[in-house]
This record gives C-alpha cells, structure tokens and sequence, in this order.
C-alpha cells in the first residue's frame, strides 16, 4: 500500500513539474551500467564510481598539483572526460545527488538486517568520504564565489561529513 501512494505522490509531483528526474545527475554510460548491474553491492561499486568521478572531475580543475595524477585517472577512465563540460556547481549537485541516493540505498539494505553484506560497501563509503571531505576542503577557497557555488560547496562537504559519520557508525554497529 505504501509503495502505491508513494509512486502515485511521485507520478503527481513529476507531473506538477517538482524537482528533476531521479537520474539526471548520471552520463548515459553510468545510467546504463546501473540499470545492468545485479546485486547491491554491485550497484553500489558503480554509486560509488559516480561519486568519485565528480569529486575526481572537480579536484582536477582545481588542483594543478595533482596534474599528474588526473592524466592517469583519465587515461584509465573515460567518462572523465564527459565531466569537462560541467560547471563547478553542477558537478557539487550531481555529487550530492548521487551521494544522497547511495546513502538511502545503504540505509535500507541496512535496516533489512542484512549488515554483512553492507559492509564491504560501508568501508569503501568510508573511504570514498574522507577522500571527498579532503579534497572538498582542499578546493575551498576557489569556490568562494557566486553564492550558489558556495551553497552547493557547503551542502556537498556536509553530506560527505554524514557519509564518513555514518559509515563508521554502521562499521561499529556491525562489529558488535
């Protein structure tokens, strides 16, 4: 019943034209392998792909020191490229987005009792986050202007700040 009033809230609000599609933060390429991949912690490798292509896009830009390092993470990865043509703002949105969608998928395998499985995917989330809390903190003082860059810097950075949070929590949780 819930799953009923759910997509008939979602079909009234995609129709009344709130929010974007679900998916729109995903090159075509990663829409595709999502869509294929079986399994949670599959689907959850390829989440956590997305998010650090769009932390990895933003920390090329803004790092010249890393210049070295961004020639062979495009080199091996050539969905990095695509990112080019995004703005700084976008590439802080789509990596809060596809955060935020990980983290709800982790929450509910979790609350399943399932958190063995989880917790591969909980160590590399932890990984992946305090990676993305340096760089985001790294990049900080270029993304001090307009006001929405720094909004969208802000509320990516606290979101990778609950990421990281969370992660060891679950960790500690599931070693009891």
């Amino acid at each position: 019943m819930r799953r009923v009033l759910a997509a008939a809230w979602l079909t009234v609000a995609v129709l009344a034209g709130w929010g974007r599609p679900a998916d729109d933060y995903l090159l075509p390429k990663e829409d595709t392998l999502l869509r294929d991949a079986e399994g949670f912690e599959l689907r959850s490798y390829y989440r956590l792909r997305v998010v650090s292509r769009r932390i990895d896009a933003l920390e090329c830009r803004h790092r010249p020191d890393k210049a070295f390092d961004c020639g062979k993470r495009r080199d091996r990865d050539p969905l990095m490229g695509a990112l080019d043509e995004r703005s700084d703002e976008r590439l802080l949105r789509d990596y809060r987005e596809a955060l935020r969608v990980m983290l709800l998928n982790v929450e509910d395998v979790f609350a399943s009792h399932r958190g063995r499985v989880v917790e591969k995917v909980l160590i590399d989330l932890k990984k992946q986050a305090d990676h993305d809390i340096e760089v985001l903190n790294a990049i900080e003082a270029d993304l001090k202007e307009p006001a929405e860059l720094r909004t969208a810097w802000e509320q990516a950075r606290s979101l990778a700040l609950k990421a990281a949070a969370g992660a060891r929590k679950g960790l500690e949780r599931i070693s009891r």
